[in-house]
Parts: structure tokens; C-alpha cells; sequence
């Protein structure tokens, strides 16, 4: 949201203040190390462009390793990955926020820590509580980089607990802690100081964007909604803004309940619509022939996560009274976070799917496929750490290769894709 720019910061004065009084739908903390990184080189650089690249070619990288020991499955996932990352390329420099990339990576780094530690037959003791600790981190980090992941935490929490809750007592304690002082406070600090309990003031605007033939009702006039700044969008971090925002979110949802059927159809055709992966973001209409391989492997992989996400409530019910037990088993939990995601995007906003897709995609590049939890050590599901630290070095070998910030769509050539293929 263009409201604020890194520059309208000098001192960590100005910081806490913009922290405090933050209401708007804005990360805090990327935007944290926005300001910083703004602070201590002049430039976003640090976030806006490596950590941008690195979390595309990570997310890829992470959901490759997931699929070990299965070749089949990482022989799928790495020929699904190539046109994923690429139509990323061609299609995100339509409305590149660093947020829609940022989340899957934080989601599938997760996922991967839970994994380690379930699997931890080859893993030194003394790792096991600061994996734990930083697996909290990441999870924190992840719930603040898109807000309606607050809905998706007390699933997340379940199954991080079961994962880690072998490991005794002290590993548990590790994973909550930084959930509590990263995530908790700042919602303890929202519901204080504004009286909102998620961290975005906006969201109603955005459903009546998503649910248009919703009547408009009256609203609330916003006195102080203008730029702060010259070029920017209004203020919109304000009281009566968030006032507004609750106003048409309780129209959109009185309107689903008058006309339930029709409501419902539309949500069909609007996770269906999500699924085909539009490529077209405002005035950014990109037409480059490999967009149609890219929105067919996307197509693919939805289908494929629809019916894993059929799979696994077809074991809820086979044992509902054990059902919790399935949050055990690290893949079962991407495909709940994937397919939520999924819906909350799909019917919570309209106009930029091209980009929302970008967050779902790589959760489900890995083919994740649900299953009853297995509790026995099996020496073959190890994470190879030998494999881990390879797409280490050739993340950060990949990521210089893709200028992500040209205006226009990027020319791969032999030396760029070379470096790509080499990543994965």
C-alpha cells in the first residue's frame, strides 16, 4: 500500500511511532527491515531485492527437498518448478510485493523444520530446541506477513506441538515462546491501542471489491484520508477507516446469508477462476507463449491439491475422535495451509489474482500428498543435509540470475537458465 515510503523514516523514533500506530495491512515486519535496510545503506535493496529473489528460488528449492526420498515425486516437482518460476517472472512485475513471495517461503521453511524434527533419528541433540525455537520464528514471521494466517494459527500451532512434543518439554516451550513475544504481543498491542484484532484495518474494502453486486452501504466519512505525501495513495491509517472496513465486511456477509445458493455458486466460480492462474494484473497483460504451459502446470497442481485436500478429509473421517493426530504428519499441514490460502485469497479479493497465485503455487509445487501420521523413525526419510546445503549454494547462484525488477519481461538465455536448472 503505497501510504508510507521507507524514506519517511530517519530515526528508530520515527520507526517505534510507525509501528505504533500501524493499523493498515502492511507487514511489520518486512516493512521493518525496509525501513532499516533504509536506514543503514540508503536503500530496500536488502529486502525488495534479495530477499525477493531469494525467496522465490527458495520456495522451489524447499518444496524439491520436501520430496525426498521420492524421486518420482522430485523429478515432477523440479519439471513443475521451471515454468512455476518462470511465468513468477514474467507475471509478478505486474504489482510486485515482496509479501506474496515472502509467505510461501516462510510457510514451506516451516514445514520443513517440523520435518527435521519428526524425522530427527540422525539429528545432534543439541539442535533439537534451537530448531524448535526457530521453527516458532518462522512461524511468527509468517503469520505477520499476511493477515488472515491468524485464522490458519490454531492449526498451525496443533500440529507444530505434535510434531515437536516427543522431543519433551523444553523444545515445546522453545517453539511457543517466540509466538507469543513476536505474534501474541502484536496483537495484544492491536486490540489495545486500535481495538482490531487482525492486523489490517482494510479487508472489508477488499471483499466488496471480490463480491461486487453487494449494495453499497453508508459509510463513515474519512476526514484525514489524504497522502501524506505527494503520489500517494490516501491515509488510510485511520479509526474511521477501520470503521468502514467493518461496515462493508458485515454488507458482504449479510448478503452471502440472504442469498446462500448464489453465494455459494460464485465462490465456486471464483476458486475455479483463482485456480486457471490469470496472468493479467491491471495494465500489465503479459502474452508470452510459455504462460500457457505456466497456467496449465498451475491448473494441474490445484486439481492435485483439491483432491489431496478431499484425501484428507476422507480420513478425518475414518477416525474423527483421532483426527487431530493427522496435524502429525508435516505434509498434511501444507495441504490444510495451501488449500486455505487458497480460499481466503480467492473470495477475499478481486482484480489481482495473477499475483495472489504466486503465494499458493510454490506450497504445491512439491506435490504433497496427505496421509495417515507416521510415528516410526525410517532411516530413509531423512532430510539429506548434503542435499540441503547443494541447494544452498545454488539458491544463492540462482537467485543473481533472474532480474526481477525490469519493466519489461526478462530474456532468459543460456547462461541464465543454466544457472536456473542448476538451482533446482
Amino acid at each position: 500500500m503505497r501510504i508510507y515510503a521507507p524514506e519517511d523514516f530517519h530515526t528508530l523514533a520515527d520507526w517505534a511511532v510507525y509501528l505504533r500506530d500501524l493499523q493498515v495491512p502492511i507487514p511489520p515486519i518486512l516493512s521493518t527491515f525496509e525501513i532499516w535496510s533504509t536506514m543503514a545503506t540508503g536503500s530496500t535493496a536488502i529486502v525488495t531485492t534479495y530477499l525477493y529473489r531469494m525467496s522465490i528460488v527458495g520456495s522451489y528449492l524447499l518444496a524439491l527437498v520436501l520430496c525426498y526420498p521420492s524421486r518420482p515425486r522430485a523429478v515432477a516437482a523440479f519439471l513443475v518448478a521451471l515454468p512455476s518460476m518462470w511465468g513468477t517472472v514474467i507475471v509478478h512485475p505486474g504489482n510486485p510485493q515482496v509479501y506474496d513471495v515472502v509467505y510461501p517461503f516462510l510457510v514451506l521453511a516451516f514445514v520443513g523444520l517440523l520435518t527435521i524434527l519428526k524425522h530427527r533419528d540422525w539429528l545432534p541433540p543439541r539442535l533439537v530446541i534451537p530448531l524448535s525455537c526457530l521453527a516458532g520464528v518462522v512461524l511468527a514471521s509468517a503469520e505477520l506477513s499476511r493477515p488472515f494466517v491468524l485464522y490458519l494459527m490454531p492449526l498451525l500451532l496443533v500440529g507444530g506441538i505434535l510434531v515437536i512434543r516427543p522431543l519433551g518439554r523444553p523444545s515445546c516451550v522453545a517453539f511457543v515462546l517466540p509466538l507469543v513475544l513476536i505474534s501474541g504481543l502484536w496483537h495484544l498491542h492491536l486490540v489495545a491501542a486500535h481495538g482490531q484484532l487482525l492486523w489490517t484495518n482494510h479487508s472489508g474494502f477488499n471483499l466488496v471489491r471480490a463480491w461486487s453486486d453487494t449494495p453499497t452501504p453508508i459509510l463513515v466519512p474519512e476526514p484525514d484520508a489524504v497522502p501524506i505525501a505527494p503520489g500517494r495513495w490516501g491515509n488510510l491509517n485511520t479509526p474511521e477507516h477501520l470503521a468502514n472496513s467493518r461496515i462493508l465486511q458485515a454488507a458482504v456477509l449479510g448478503q452471502v446469508a440472504r442469498y446462500p445458493g448464489h453465494a455459494a455458486t460464485e465462490a465456486l466460480q471464483k476458486v475455479f477462476d483463482f485456480a486457471t492462474a490469470p496472468t493479467a494484473i491491471y495494465t500489465h497483460t503479459p502474452d508470452q507463449p510459455a504462460l500457457v504451459v505456466y497456467r496449465a502446470v498451475s491448473l494441474l497442481l490445484f486439481l492435485l491439491l483439491f483432491a489431496n485436500a478431499l484425501l484428507l478429509f476422507l480420513l478425518f473421517l475414518e477416525a474423527p475422535k483421532r483426527a487431530v493426530t493427522l496435524l502429525a504428519e508435516p505434509q498434511n499441514i501444507l495441504i490444510c495451509v495451501a488449500i486455505s490460502s487458497l480460499v481466503f485469497l480467492a473470495l477475499g479479493e478481486a482484480e489481482e489474482e495473477a499475483r495472489l497465485v504466486l503465494s499458493v503455487l510454490p506450497m504445491v509445487a512439491g506435490l504433497p500428498i496427505a496421509s495417515r501420521p507416521s510415528t516410526e523413525e525410517n532411516p530413509q526419510r531423512r532430510l539429506s543435509v548434503v542435499g540441503m546445503l547443494l541447494c544452498g549454494v545454488a539458491l544463492m547462484a540462482a537467485s543473481p540470475a533472474i532480474d526481477l525488477w525490469r519493466a519489461r519481461p526478462i530474456d532468459f538465455g543460456t547462461r541464465q537458465w543454466a544457472l536456473l536448472i542448476g538451482g533446482l
